[in-house]
């Protein structure tokens, strides 16, 4: 039986051997450069959507609001009726980020369909990270006053510029030939209505009329009534604002879109009557508590009504300042400035903003209320610091109407270089503006001398550089190279006032 009786034979010996093997990286994408103006050398900021060119419009923020996926139908209800601001200007629903990389379809991004579902759902995770990250909980939203109710009997008061004020059937200024009715309204018809706020203060009026350059009542309300619902509400608490077709929020655009005048007015009635009841019933209030942070999109709605009822009726008053001197007057555009405050300075409500050269203030009175800090403001040209007195007192007033708590706002008339109160405040300052576009070169000297009092670590975001590396090398002789560490930064177009064109700016800090 020689299967039985058969030497067995050893098991084959296998030997293994890890052996790397070269795979073929897949192409990378394309960065569309056209897109992609702003680039920082040690960051990739996240950006904003793009903003059309303000041209002859008198309100120096263009409107950079991005769309929700949820709101790019025209069925949508929180579509928003777009503004005429001295031109006809449209929001892109879905337009792509001019300061954010863009990139090209490659060969295999066909293929490969659900990893782009992975990547897309990651990159949504880690937006929210880095904006959970960027929320100052130590600020407090709510202004307690608000939600107070009024002492004794009537209705709360409060004082502030009612859009009737600015256009109205009862001003003359309102019957040129730019000026019309909203909503097909004829001359016999009563175009008067009212608009409440998140608040228990009395609500605006409105007379349902558009003109160029001058607030457009229709669009006006819809966008509060949108923006109650958006920041002011949960999702479920915002149910009779947002549901898709009978919504407040969709019968107010069902009837703007045919011209429906008496739909419209029932539409606001019963908006005016949910909201005065949240207000009523502490909703607003409760939320607000738990809220650390406000919207940009919102917060810049609340400076264009500020700006709208105080600068826009008067703003060829801006133009008058003499050439080629140091007062030439230029604004940063309301995306720029969000830019530098939320993600290129990460700036607090506990910390300081100094802006030197301040204008009307609206710089100042974004940092305030976007975010919460302690922000101060000096101008010397007349109308310029009367146009920021005259905003300071009507922010203060509708940040109030809306319920929110700004931080401080502080405002000196007078030459920076020699007012003591500016002296001081630098000290403490986290952030100082200086829009040096039109600065002479001795102004930007005096300047560095005025730095050299700043704390360690404080910035400095100015147009122009205060070194001169640029020029030849650096200089031990120079102060603003000896004290300023520069970071030279470039943004796109539409971000200022004097040109539609994109620059550079610079970002200093002090060492």
């Amino acid at each position: 039986m020689p299967l039985l009786t058969a030497k067995r034979k050893k098991p084959p010996i296998i030997h293994t051997e890890q052996v790397e093997v070269a795979v073929k990286p897949k192409p990378k994408p394309k960065v569309n450069q056209q897109n992609n103006s702003l680039r920082v050398a040690s960051s990739n900021l996240p950006g904003r959507r793009k903003s059309k060119s303000k041209s002859e419009s008198p309100y120096p923020y263009p409107y950079p609001y991005p769309a929700s996926p949820a709101s790019s139908g025209s069925s949508d209800p929180r579509r928003r009726i777009d503004r005429d601001r001295g031109q006809s200007r449209k929001r892109k629903h879905g337009s792509v980020d001019p300061l954010q990389p863009h990139f090209d379809k490659d060969s295999d991004a066909e293929d490969d369909d659900d990893d782009d579902v992975f990547a897309t759902l990651e990159n949504r995770k880690r937006h929210r990270s880095s904006a959970d990250d960027r929320i100052d909980h130590k600020r407090a939203l709510t202004c307690a006053d608000a939600f107070e109710p009024a002492e004794g009997p009537g209705p709360k008061k409060l004082r502030y510029i009612h859009a009737t004020e600015i256009i109205s059937t009862a001003h003359s200024h309102s019957h040129s030939a730019s000026a019309h009715r909203a909503l097909q309204a004829t001359e016999d018809d009563d175009i008067r209505v009212q608009l409440q706020y998140p608040s228990l203060y009395p609500p605006e009026s409105y007379d349902l009329l558009i003109e160029n350059g001058k607030i457009d009542a229709v669009s006006d309300i819809i966008d509060v009534v949108t923006h109650v619902a958006d920041f002011y509400l949960t999702a479920d608490q915002a149910t009779d604002f947002t549901e898709p077709n009978t919504g407040l929020i969709r019968r107010l655009n069902r009837a703007s879109n045919t011209n429906d005048l008496a739909g419209f007015k029932r539409a606001l009635a019963d908006a005016n009557a949910r909201i005065l009841s949240l207000a009523q019933d502490g909703t607003f209030r409760r939320n607000l508590s738990q809220r650390h942070a406000i919207p940009y999109k919102l917060a810049e709605f609340i400076l264009s009504q500020v700006y709208d009822r105080t600068v826009s009726p008067d703003v060829d008053k801006l133009k008058q300042y003499k050439n080629g001197t140091d007062n030439v007057y230029g604004e940063l555009n309301y995306i720029f400035v969000d830019k530098v405050l939320q993600e290129m300075t990460r700036m607090t409500s506990d910390q300081v903003f100094v802006d030197l050269g301040s204008g009307v203030g609206n710089v100042v009175f974004q940092a305030a209320l976007e975010v919460g800090c302690e922000s101060w403001g000096c101008e010397m040209m007349d109308n310029p610091c009367d146009f920021a007195e005259a905003q300071k007192r009507e922010f203060a007033r509708r940040c109030r109407l809306w319920g929110i708590a700004p931080g401080g706002v502080h405002l000196v008339r007078g030459d920076f270089l020699t007012e003591p109160a500016v002296h001081e405040v630098l000290k403490r300052a986290d952030v100082v503006l200086v829009n040096n576009q039109a600065f002479t070169p001795d102004l930007n000297a005096q300047l560095v001398n005025m730095f050299l009092d700043l704390k360690q670590g404080c910035r400095i975001v100015s147009l122009k550089s205060f070194t001169h590396d640029d020029q030849g090398g650096r200089n031990i002789n120079d102060v603003a190279s000896n004290i300023l560490r520069v970071e030279h930064h470039t943004y796109p177009e539409g971000h200022v006032s004097w040109t539609n064109a994109g620059g550079t700016f610079c970002i200093s800090t002090r060492k």
